[in-house]
């Protein structure tokens, strides 16, 4: 089984019989500071439960989460404030995906992460979360670069997809599969989803496998003049 351990000498965390290799810790005064916890627990299937609110409590200069937690057996909610001492956060990829995740992360998960550029694939691949796609998830995010496949798989979501969900995000410039494969979405695609997104560059799969969505094709990309690919956008 895996097993985790303090590497005094080179001042990080290690695994046996796991990589664990991208974390980054170093000491100041006496104390370890963390910057990177990227693929810390990827794939280490014993890991279950909820994650405790204080995860990154004491960690202000985390930048880089991504894969943390990706394939283990996460459970029941994110904590709201699980980032909120996390200022520096840039990237949050596939974070908690194709675990077993099972409430949607609540609207103010990212509230105090302005730095944020990247959220690809965050939840991707959880089916057995339930709920409804938060409008504001996004709304303090404004450096916000990359969100593809953010929510691509989670065949449980349900409700509408929310109109403002990227109309803070200007700076938007991937969108990958967001919504691929939520199949129990049921709404009209909102015509104005990416207005306010004047650097969007690929749209690919974004609605791909949305089978509950319904009315006519909407003038979705109208001044979104930097589109290079929307490959599959609307395939069933």
């Amino acid at each position: 089984s895996d097993v985790v351990f303090w590497d005094n000498e080179a001042k990080e965390w290690r695994f046996e019989n796991h990589r664990a290799d991208f974390v980054k810790h170093y000491e100041k005064n006496g104390k370890i500071v963390q910057e990177t916890a990227q693929y810390t627990f990827n794939g280490v299937t014993g890991i279950t439960g909820e994650l405790p609110e204080g995860l990154f409590s004491n960690n202000a200069k985390l930048t880089n989460v991504e894969y943390m937690f990706y394939n283990t057996r996460i459970s029941g909610s994110l904590p709201t404030t699980l980032f909120a001492n996390c200022p520096n956060l840039t990237n949050v990829n596939y974070f908690v995906a194709n675990t077993k995740l099972e409430i949607v992360p609540n609207a103010n998960i990212f509230a105090n992460n302005t730095k944020l550029q990247q959220v690809i694939g965050f939840v991707s691949n959880c089916t057995s979360m339930v709920g409804r796609i938060p409008e504001l998830i996004f709304q303090n995010n404004t450096a916000l670069r990359y969100a593809d496949y953010f929510f691509s798989g989670c065949t449980n979501l349900v409700g509408e997809i929310p109109t403002l969900l990227f109309f803070y995000n200007t700076n938007l410039e991937t969108a990958r599969g967001v919504f691929r494969n939520c199949s129990n979405l049921v709404s009209t695609i909102p015509q104005s989803l990416l207005r306010r997104c004047p650097k969007i560059t690929y749209t690919e799969y974004l609605f791909e496998g949305c089978s509950g969505l319904y009315g006519t094709v909407p003038n979705l990309l109208n001044g979104n003049d930097n589109v290079i690919s929307t490959r599959a956008m609307f395939k069933n």
